[in-house]
């Protein structure tokens, strides 16, 4: 495995870890956190979710991409290295619509 994919790797797991966080933290709010924890959590929950989200969309994320692309094109095609850097390319080509879409969304009473 190349550098290149090595980095992937970590850096998909961190986004992974930091977005499993948001989905405990989340858990907790809702069924033992007291309800005088509520500010104290929307900042956790916003600092963990912006966390991921500049991981996302990070400059190192896309020059790893591209990086990869090569790489991508000589490996067999069900490998894990293949796959990761491929579904990767896609979700990152593809937020600036989704995100568009869901702030959209989340504006429309």
């Amino acid at each position: 495995m190349s550098q290149a994919f090595e980095r992937l790797r970590v850096l998909l797991g961190e986004i992974y870890d930091l977005e499993r966080v948001g989905f405990l933290l989340a858990w907790d709010q809702e069924t033992t956190m007291p309800p005088d924890g509520a500010a104290t959590r929307a900042e956790q929950r916003a600092t963990i979710g912006r966390a991921a989200h500049e991981r996302l969309v990070s400059d190192e994320l896309g020059k790893l991409l591209e990086e990869l692309r090569g790489e991508e094109e000589s490996l067999p095609y069900e490998s894990d290295e293949a796959r990761a850097a491929s579904l990767c390319a896609i979700v990152v080509a593809r937020l600036p619509t989704l995100s568009s879409t869901l702030h959209r969304e989340a504006r429309t009473p």
